[in-house]
């Protein structure tokens, strides 16, 4: 879910980007070709990120072998109880430092395809201002462009701050060798907060979103109130 989020996010700094300062080339998300292979794009994204976790980050025997003391001296669990991925990338024996090519190939394609899709959402941000600082709108659709530009800065700003960083300091931990760290425990946690705050910035940054948000749970309200007049006028007569 991680990955297909944050590549979902950049495909939208794109759609953005094309609308605003390439629009004839709409039919890049307008035509069928153009969606399918979007689509297909995503499913390929998600499924790379997917396999980098599930086959490259697998937990090895000698994983198991090297954190077994650790886990059950610091959380009281016996580590083959226990489902989870890792990123072992090497192990110093006797003085001698063994790398594990596996664990290095998937942490060098996830910071890839983590920092491509922030270099994309930045790229396209940068143009898109300048953009509508260039172009000549009606100040009702310039305004609209702001706001959903706004809510695009605080959308990968979010990600950044929340998923993006924690991220790229846990692998440096685990680069360095910092096994005892405390911050990784939050990293989870972090990431799933992410995913909470995102859609509520397009609430906040999208005042003709959050007015159409408020009419319609008004209007939710007036349809209870009178239905339940209804009932109690049937109840009565």
């Amino acid at each position: 879910m991680y990955g297909l989020s944050t590549f979902l996010l950049a495909i939208h700094f794109v759609y953005r980007y094309v609308l605003i300062c390439r629009p004839n080339h709409r039919y890049l998300f307008s035509s069928f070709e153009c969606k399918v292979a979007w689509v297909a794009l995503t499913l390929v994204w998600g499924l790379i990120y997917f396999s980098i976790n599930f086959f490259l980050f697998a937990p090895s025997e000698r994983y198991h072998n090297f954190a077994r003391a650790a886990v059950l001296s610091r959380a009281n669990y016996d580590i083959d109880e226990l489902g989870f991925f890792c990123v072992f990338i090497y192990e110093v024996i006797d003085g001698e430092t063994i790398i594990y090519i596996s664990y290095c190939v998937g942490l060098c394609v996830m910071m890839v395809m983590m920092l491509s899709t922030f270099l994309v959402m930045i790229c396209c941000g940068v143009q898109i201002i300048r953009a509508l600082e260039r172009i000549s709108l009606s100040n009702k659709t310039r305004n609209l462009q702001h706001q959903l530009l706004r809510a695009l800065i605080v959308q990968a700003t979010i990600p950044f701050i929340f998923s993006y960083l924690p991220r790229f300091l846990m692998f440096a931990f685990v680069i360095k060798g910092s096994s005892k760290n405390a911050f990784t425990a939050f990293v989870p946690y972090t990431i799933a907060l992410y995913t909470f705050l995102d859609p509520i910035a397009i609430i906040i940054f999208i005042p003709t979103l959050r007015k159409k948000i408020f009419d319609f749970k008004r209007c939710r309200e007036v349809v209870s109130a009178v239905s339940r007049t209804k009932l109690d006028f049937s109840l009565r007569y």
